[in-house]
């Protein structure tokens, strides 16, 4: 779910900023422009990024990574560690056993606690507790990213459901609560398989088509509901004599259900049966499930009419309109948002899945990557989704900054494998730290800084790429992913060359 909300929140923003770069897009004519439109600091990050990106080397123009302390480094390797399928599933198994026993003890007679339930959820709160330690210490820095980044409705709902195990359930009243809180914990399997995350982003991306249809559905409803009440509340007051009962039971025939017995009192009068003979409101009374007497007929069947062609008329049309075309439209809405939706959904996630391996192996800040993804929606003016290199020497030509075209079609080659192939956001967030990186490592060699060995650029004299094995990974990695759908996972190897 919390990939939901951030998909959402993202929705949002991104309305803003494509409201700005629409306007953008007609002013390239007059780049002198756009400072007045997009704001001095999202425009100093185009400019930053083009020139980045140009491969001519531009002074006092980088972002250089940050000094690794050793806190910093063990850090990094505590979110490695809760980033390993490994403990994803343990703790996934904890959830799931959390789960059962809470089950279990949920269907006790006996409000109080037991010795052993005390002694399981002691071990849990301790595991849970531990992982919440090294989750919040993994994301100590100066967004404090557990409460304020792309994680943190979960990270919050974490420590409230660990927070509320230690609550005290001194009182019967207080245990069942606590209870009733523990078993929250079983939501955090949506956070951990990713197929469970589709078909929940999934339905809510399909929200807005089931709302209108649902709308569709209640003006429906209410329109034949105050039609039938109008005709129908004489002659059957416990089906139709309110707007409300009225609802009610259109709603119970537009399933098929129990319309029979509706239909034939309404067509031949609440006083007469299936065989069309007058029995005194006999039948009627066992429809609406009352006792028959000879007093109690009066009551409920006060004025009987017969309304056979209104009924059928109103019964079939209400019937083939609710119960067959409607009913189908609505689930092939359904269906057909869920199939968009989730191809929508899953290639999100697959981008931000490659964005976040990026961010964490060059160490970028979220910060640094909002930055570039606002960029690349300023470029990707056509919303597309998608951004070429002759849309980006086109920029770069109309802003006057110098470019080298074989460096950048090497860039692009390098990333995807592919000349001439599209780029996504995470595609341009590789580009620019592969290009961040390469000026870092011009930088040092003009001032005979040779100290620091693993830093690497793109390419040598020759035109060879050069980079460290853990690179060379990362970009396979980013293809697999993007490209074929693989996980490749890179380990740290010394540096060589292709």
């Amino acid at each position: 779910m919390e990939e939901a909300t951030e998909q959402l929140k993202k929705s949002k923003s991104k309305n803003v900023l494509k409201k700005v770069a629409a306007k953008v897009d007609g002013m390239w004519k007059e780049p002198d422009l756009l400072v007045l439109h997009i704001g001095e600091n999202l425009y100093e990050q185009l400019i930053y990024h083009l020139n980045l990106l140009s491969g001519v080397k531009k002074e006092g123009e980088k972002r250089p990574l940050p000094p690794m302390a050793p806190w910093k480094k063990f850090q990094m390797f505590l979110r490695r560690v809760i980033q390993n399928p490994v403990f994803e599933w343990a703790v996934m198994l904890v959830i799931l056993a959390a789960g059962i026993i809470a089950g279990v003890t949920a269907s006790a007679s006996s409000t109080k606690t037991s010795g052993w339930e005390k002694d399981s959820e002691l071990a849990f709160m301790i595991v849970f507790s531990i992982e919440l330690g090294i989750k919040f210490f993994s994301f100590l820095d100066r967004e404090l990213s557990f409460f304020f980044g792309a994680e943190k409705w979960w990270n919050l709902f974490d420590l409230a459901v660990v927070v509320i195990g230690f609550i005290p359930s001194s009182s019967p009243g207080a245990a069942v609560a606590v209870r009733l809180c523990r078993l929250m914990r079983i939501m955090r399997l949506v956070r951990m398989i990713k197929p469970l995350q589709i078909v929940i982003l999934s339905l809510i991306a399909g929200v807005n088509s089931i709302i209108y249809v649902a709308l569709f559905m209640i003006i429906m409803f209410f329109v034949y509901a105050v039609a039938a009440v109008q005709v129908f509340r004489r002659n059957d007051p416990f089906h139709f004599g309110k707007l409300s009962s009225g609802v009610v039971t259109l709603f119970t025939v537009s399933f098929l259900e129990d319309w029979r017995p509706v239909f034939d009192i309404n067509y031949n009068g609440c006083d007469i049966n299936l065989y069309g003979d007058v029995d005194d409101a006999r039948y009627y009374s066992s429809v609406i499930g009352m006792e028959w007497s000879q007093n109690i007929s009066s009551t409920i069947c006060p004025n009987p009419q017969r309304q056979r062609v209104f009924a059928v008329i109103f019964f079939f049309s209400y019937i083939l309109v609710s119960g067959m075309v409607l009913v189908s439209a609505f689930v092939g809405i359904i269906v057909t948002s869920m199939q968009s939706a989730s191809e929508t959904v899953a290639k999100k996630l697959e981008i931000q899945q490659r964005i976040d391996k990026i961010a964490h192996y060059f160490q970028l800040s979220h910060e640094a990557v909002k930055n570039t993804g606002d960029v690349y929606t300023l470029l990707d003016s056509g919303f597309q989704g998608a951004i070429t290199e002759g849309l980006l020497l086109q920029k770069m030509e109309i802003l006057d900054i110098p470019t080298n075209e074989e460096f950048l079609k090497r860039t692009f080659a390098t990333v995807n494998g592919i000349t001439d192939t599209p780029f996504d956001e995470a595609d341009f967030l590789l580009l620019t730290a592969l290009a961040e990186r390469a000026r870092k490592t011009q930088t040092k060699m003009a001032q005979d800084d040779d100290d620091d060995e693993e830093e690497e650029g793109l390419y040598d004299d020759e035109g060879t790429f050069v980079a460290s094995k853990n690179l060379k990974d990362l970009i396979e990695s980013h293809r697999n992913i993007g490209k074929q759908g693989k996980r490749a996972m890179f380990k740290r190897a010394p540096k060589d060359k292709v």
